[in-house]
């Protein structure tokens, strides 16, 4: 099935979805609501207290229904985070804006099992992202992500996505009574000391009038094999076996905003420029683990390295990266990013 056709059957499924009565039916959290000086007069109410060790596994499963309801507090299929606009709920990972690990660590761990489903499906606590900054920041949170040497989950946030995410983590840890660490309040007081009232205080930001996508960039060179146009329309795509073979490691060739007269422009997005794309050092290995993807059956490191020579350690957020607990395995069991590090 094609972008396009794709496309008419999701707007076909949302609308049976509004004829039910249960998208139109979901209501903004009135914390949401709150400006910028009730968010910071907030995030001084919370306790300050070291993370404590959680011995139980996070609630990992029942938010899998929730994309349409996430879609109508966004107003479409995008992202806050990075002004990222998708094609089709297979470009999506929803998203904890708190980590359920991170929550546990910071009170949650000693509350009912019903009380921890509740915060782990509570819509004030998801959001869209792009697969490969779900996998960036995990589970850390702001001091973490802050003072890391390299975060493609940081670098890829626009100002509003910042203020967004600084702000909603206030909201989800007063509403549940969840403690912070001495690092991350500072971290979080930070970046809202930079934000406008403005940015902050709608009830969830809202997706552009008339999202238009563009492969991103950075992937343009690894998709040429494939034969897809790097500044096309996903629904201009044409629709060839390989077309449908790029689609199987979405999101990483995701979709971008095309940039409109009154939206800023996502901060990673080239969408319709007619420049040559700055060249990602990463792009061979990107282009090699695709195609590996592709012929590969399971994915472990013995198949990798058996069927694969060309690939070498494999990144967060590319093609074949595992996380952690996948399939039931370790994988990635330090949680470094990195995988299959004996290639």
């Amino acid at each position: 099935m094609g972008c396009r056709s794709v496309a008419v059957a999701l707007v076909i499924g949302s609308l049976a979805f509004k004829a039910l009565g249960q998208v139109d039916s979901v209501i903004h959290d009135p914390r949401e609501e709150w400006d910028v000086a009730t968010v910071r007069a907030e995030l001084g109410k919370l306790t300050v207290a070291d993370e404590t060790v959680c011995l139980k596994s996070a609630i990992s499963q029942g938010w899998e229904d929730k994309e349409p309801a996430i879609e109508f507090l966004h107003g479409g299929l995008y992202s806050p985070y990075d002004g990222m606009c998708f094609p089709n709920f297979n470009y999506v990972d929803i998203e904890h804006i708190v980590a359920r690990e991170e929550a546990d660590e910071s009170g949650m761990c000693s509350r009912t099992l019903e009380e921890r489903k509740e915060f782990a499906l509570d819509l004030i606590n998801l959001t869209f992202a792009p697969n490969s900054l779900n996998a960036s920041k995990g589970k850390r949170d702001a001091a973490d992500i802050a003072s890391s040497d390299q975060s493609k989950f940081r670098d890829a946030l626009t100002v509003a996505g910042k203020c967004f995410w600084a702000a909603q983590t206030v909201r989800v840890k007063s509403k549940y009574g969840l403690d912070v660490d001495a690092a991350e309040k500072t971290a979080l007081g930070e970046t809202l000391a930079e934000c406008e009232s403005s940015g902050i205080s709608t009830t969830r930001p809202q997706a552009p009038a008339g999202c238009a996508w563009a492969i991103r960039p950075e992937y343009a060179l690894a998709v040429q094999d494939a034969e897809l146009a790097p500044t096309a329309s996903c629904v201009e795509q044409p629709e060839t076996e390989s077309w449908r073979a790029a689609l199987q490691y979405a999101p990483d060739i995701a979709c971008i905003a095309a940039p409109s007269a009154d939206s800023q422009q996502p901060a990673d997005s080239t969408a319709g420029a007619t420049t040559p794309v700055e060249e990602n050092p990463r792009a061979a290995q990107i282009a090699a683990q695709a195609a590996c993807k592709a012929r590969l059956d399971t994915i472990t490191c013995a198949s990798i390295e058996e069927q694969c020579p060309t690939v070498t350690v494999i990144h967060r957020g590319e093609p074949l990266y595992q996380p952690r607990g996948t399939n039931g395995r370790s994988n990635d069991s330090d949680d470094d990013g990195l995988y299959c590090e004996s290639l």
